[in-house]
């Protein structure tokens, strides 16, 4: 009998296979049959649905055969069921039953799986009794009698209605909700606009700001570089006053030095001269003489002088050629003036003391 079974399933394997449909005999109890490029694919239709083939009884083996129709969809199957009775006593089947279906690639494709379960028991009651497939989108139920199916054909379609009737008694609600929606969006849309701005202003300010600390950072730069510069350009002078009084032992020797450097002493001892270095000094080193005058203001005109020399980067023996000293005398005065300095109140009596 089951040789008779196995030979009528094949025939039906043969004749698809001829027509190029993909036929897989599967072991145990169940044979699947996979078909793809279907005609006419209805987007409307479910991408699930389960149906009957047949059921019957033999030798305490009840088979139930059913369809699984898949429409682009993927189905992890781990286990079928069958509830029997008025109680639903459930029986699972003779072997383990599991199967991946609707892997395959193909845009559009409907797979149409048709398989047989057999459960140990042989007294199939259809009017009560159920199938429950066990799947990764959820338990898939079918029942076995007709009128059980056509009834709950028949509440589906009440829940349908009852939905459309409930959507046309509230259309006046929708209408509202509509509206109170499109209101909240434009006042969403607009605190949006609103935060987006309030960040965009934020940006702006933290991006000036970034920009304002880069120029300081490179006007302090500027500014030391300047400086820098500007106490550069006595170098020479410092260079040849150091040799007028470390090789100037005879006469002839410091008289054939000082003629170089002596112009630019006279020009540096007049008045006009010392006022165009005091410039110089408050253009290049932010203006720290006159921060000196406002906060030194007890300050003699020579200790003043002695102060314009000391900022401009003057070496000692420079300043002792133009004042016209003893080398031992600058540093006397210097240091007095550095105290006075350091013993006042000045604000920036520091930054003073550290450009002597």
């Amino acid at each position: 009998m089951m040789k008779l079974l196995l030979s009528c399933l094949l025939i039906p394997a043969c004749f698809l296979q001829a027509r190029g449909i993909n036929v897989h005999l599967m072991q145990h109890d169940t044979v699947l049959h996979e078909i793809f490029r279907d005609t006419v694919y209805d987007h409307s239709l479910p991408p699930v649905e389960l149906d009957i083939i047949t059921y019957s009884n033999f030798f305490k083996i009840t088979t139930v055969g059913y369809e699984l129709i898949l429409r682009n969809t993927e189905m992890q199957i781990n286990g079928v069921e069958l509830y029997a009775g008025p109680r639903n006593h459930k029986l699972s089947t003779l072997k383990p039953f599991t199967l991946h279906a609707g892997d395959s690639t193909e845009r559009n494709r409907i797979d149409r799986l048709s398989i047989w379960n057999k459960f140990p028991f042989d007294t199939l009651c259809p009017e009560t009794d159920s199938l429950v497939l066990l799947t990764d989108r959820g338990n898939l139920t079918l029942y076995m009698g007709e009128e059980r199916r056509r009834e709950e054909a028949l509440k589906e379609q009440q829940k349908v209605f009852d939905r459309s009737m409930s959507e046309k008694d509230s259309r006046y609600m929708l209408w509202i909700s509509l509206l109170a929606a499109l209101l909240l969006a434009a006042t969403a849309v607009a605190i949006g606009l609103s935060l987006r701005a309030r960040r965009r202003r934020n940006e702006m300010v933290n991006n000036l700001f970034i920009l304002s600390s880069e120029n300081e950072r490179i006007n302090s730069e500027m500014s030391a570089t300047l400086q820098n510069l500007f106490k550069q350009k006595f170098e020479t002078l410092n260079r040849l006053c150091f040799e007028y009084f470390e090789k100037g032992e005879s006469p002839a020797l410091r008289k054939s030095i000082y003629h170089e450097v002596e112009k630019e002493i006279l020009k540096l001892r007049q008045p006009a001269e010392l006022a165009r270095l005091e410039e110089s000094l408050n253009l290049y080193c932010d203006g720290i003489m006159t921060r000196a005058d406002e906060q030194l203001p007890a300050l003699t005109a020579a200790e003043r002088t002695l102060l314009i020399y000391l900022f401009s980067g003057l070496s000692a023996r420079t300043i002792c050629v133009l004042c016209d000293i003893e080398i031992k005398a600058y540093y006397m005065r210097r240091y007095r003036l550095r105290n006075k300095i350091l013993a006042s109140d000045a604000p920036d009596k520091a930054f003073f003391a550290g450009n002597m």
